[in-house]
């Protein structure tokens, strides 16, 4: 993935970042970019995995996405990235998951979403995934957490769409005349559950 420069609309000195790295492998809990533009309003942005963005330099998907708030007049003037699993990794289709790492994204998680005032979900699905790399991953469950965890903060919460009934779709694919909608969290946790159900009993 193409590592690019953050736009002249971010405040590129002052981007906050936390990551780890355990047994020289990286993970990424938070990165919080802020927007020059005098808004006090804050959105949480919570996508796959984290592929290359840092406090330094962007990527094509982070890059998208602010690109996409900014077009669109959004004005945000905090946008948070977080993502299902915390570990950098470019190629979704050796997303791996470490549950001590993942416990504690969850926690981090749980406290960003507390305190924005906006959600938007895209995390896709990985890609040339099979099922049993996906319950391997506890793909669902860890969706199914998340979800939980906005229900809980009776927060809107935005999708560009679902993909296979289960699957917000990755936002950085997204057209910039795209509209995010409303996310019907309910049904995609109940969606979520009989996936679990159904896999448990395979």
């Amino acid at each position: 993935m193409e590592r690019l420069n953050y736009p002249a609309f971010v405040d590129s000195g002052n981007i906050k970042i936390e990551t780890e790295t355990v047994d020289e492998i990286s993970f990424r809990y938070e990165l919080s970019l802020p927007i020059l533009n005098g808004s006090e309003k804050t959105a949480l942005v919570i996508m796959m995995n984290p592929a290359e963005a840092d406090n330094v330099r962007s990527d094509s998907t982070i890059d998208r996405v602010i690109r996409y708030f900014e077009k669109n007049e959004m004005a945000f003037g905090r946008v948070v990235i977080g993502n299902l699993y915390p570990i950098y990794e470019q190629n979704s289709a050796n997303l791996q998951q470490h549950k001590e790492q993942l416990s504690k994204n969850l926690k981090h998680l749980e406290k960003l979403i507390k305190a924005i005032d906006h959600i938007y979900l895209g995390w896709g699905k990985p890609e040339k995934t099979n099922t049993e790399k996906l319950i391997s991953l506890e793909y669902h469950e860890t969706a199914l957490k998340v979800i939980d965890l906005a229900i809980d903060s009776g927060k809107t919460c935005c999708v560009r769409g679902i993909r296979d009934e289960l699957y917000p779709m990755h936002l950085g694919r997204m057209g910039y005349k795209e509209r995010m909608v409303e996310c019907d969290l309910l049904g995609l946790k109940r969606k979520l559950e009989i996936k679990i159900e159904l896999s448990n009993k395979s």
